[in-house]
């Protein structure tokens, strides 16, 4: 039994593990995959160049609007509306004064 084992160890051992073959077709893989990444990293380059002055141009135009509402709000201030389905609260909040929410603002919330 031993025999029969030794014998076919060696011709596992006699045979090769990798062929040239298997090993240039890895190398094509690998050089494929890093062609791949260089035109993929190429793209978003380009990309974010066209990308960072638009989110700019945005920006700018978001804080102009704000700026402008702003001054429109300072010249035509809302009223408060006392609706009696505003404002109903079964019990008073745990801080401050008790009316006011976590997230009162005076400038945005009424108050009666």
């Amino acid at each position: 039994m031993f025999a029969t084992l030794r014998i076919l160890g060696r011709n596992v051992a006699g045979r090769r593990a990798y062929s040239a073959a298997a090993q240039s077709s890895f190398a094509a893989e690998r050089e494929a995959v890093r062609e791949h990444a260089a035109q993929a990293s190429e793209i978003w380059r380009k990309v974010s160049y066209c990308t960072i002055p638009a989110l700019l141009l945005a920006g700018y135009n978001a804080y102009r609007l704000a700026v402008e509402h702003e001054e429109h709000q300072a010249h035509h201030p809302t009223e408060h509306i006392a609706y009696s389905y505003m404002n109903i609260h079964n019990k008073p909040f745990p801080f401050g004064d008790g009316e006011k929410s976590l997230f009162w603002n005076p400038k945005v919330n009424g108050h009666e």
